[in-house]
């Protein structure tokens, strides 16, 4: 008898897909991976009593592009299903991916266990061993996600590549280096490293990128005069024409231990795309892409 199946998920690239949850698994125990007809996504959750964890620091929300990740099916009753796990459990499972690896998830009608293959090149997926995962009872009173935070990508403060952002981080290390501070101010931002006896510390700077965005205007640095402006002379063109005027910007400082600034190193793996930094009231946002298919937010506060 054949089992219905609930959903399913071919993961081209799967060694990225490794990657990120080998990153996503030193910040959080636990996360959710939200399954709908027309969507996947990620969200991190984070413990709100435990003030020593390391993961009241940094938060993370992915969202995967179905349309390029491979292939997927959904065809449940519900309009989403919510699968909540254990990281270091998935992570195990999927370690030994390897570059052009595929990954298959699915979950049956009459179980609620996700099941998980890796697929070699080459192999046929209904020879190759599964495993599974059981997703845990859900806690919402303990946990608070970030997944309604702002979403608006279009505008990043600072623009840095994968592979200087890892050389330029190599050797900052836990042993050496007790802290880390991240400043943020007006399109820069400065990373700096301080000595576990504060004899010495290690100075990174990145600056905006080079291109000027036009949607994005400082208003404190325009001068405009109506005078010589002749309204009569637009055409109805015109009113195409949009102006985004924003106010400056706060400065921003946030401390990090250097054990939860190293994870962030490990975006690197997974993206040749540039990695964006954003300022907002009190967080830094860092957009990466996971391969061709996914979008990863972090959320940095203090």
């Amino acid at each position: 008898m054949t089992q219905k199946i609930d959903f399913s998920l071919y993961i081209n690239d799967g060694s990225s897909f490794q990657k990120l949850f080998d990153y996503l698994k030193c910040n959080s125990d636990n996360g959710i991976l939200i399954f709908t007809p027309n969507s996947i996504s990620y969200n991190e959750l984070v413990p709100q009593s435990d003030n020593s964890d390391k993961t009241l620091n940094v938060s993370n929300v992915c969202d995967f592009d179905i349309t390029k990740i491979g292939n997927y099916e959904y065809s449940m009753d519900e309009p989403e299903y919510l699968v909540y796990f254990t990281l270091k459990t998935f992570k195990g499972i999927i370690k030994n991916t390897k570059k052009k690896d595929k990954i298959f998830m699915y979950k049956t009608a009459d179980d609620n266990a996700i099941y998980v293959k890796v697929i070699k090149p080459g192999e046929n997926a209904s020879s190759v061993s599964v495993s599974y995962i059981r997703p845990l009872a859900m806690q919402d009173s303990n946990y608070t996600t970030y997944s309604d935070i702002n979403k608006n990508d279009d505008v990043p403060d600072c623009v840095v590549s994968p592979t200087n952002f890892k050389n330029d981080c190599s050797n900052i290390s836990p042993t050496d280096y007790k802290k880390i501070t991240i400043f943020c101010s007006s399109g820069k931002m400065e990373i700096k490293a301080i000595s576990v006896d504060n004899s010495d510390g290690h100075l990174i700077q990145y600056g905006k990128s080079n291109t000027m965005d036009i949607n994005s205007i400082d208003v404190s640095k325009i001068n405009l005069n109506f005078d010589r402006i002749n309204l009569n002379s637009f055409n109805t063109f015109t009113e195409s024409v949009k102006v985004n005027i924003i106010q400056p910007k706060k400065d921003l400082l946030l401390e990090l231990p250097t054990s939860t600034f190293k994870n962030l190193v490990k975006l690197t793996q997974f993206s040749n795309d540039n990695i964006k930094f954003y300022f907002e009231d009190g967080y830094i946002k860092i957009l990466t892409h996971v391969g061709n298919y996914g979008t990863l937010r972090t959320f940095i506060s203090n």
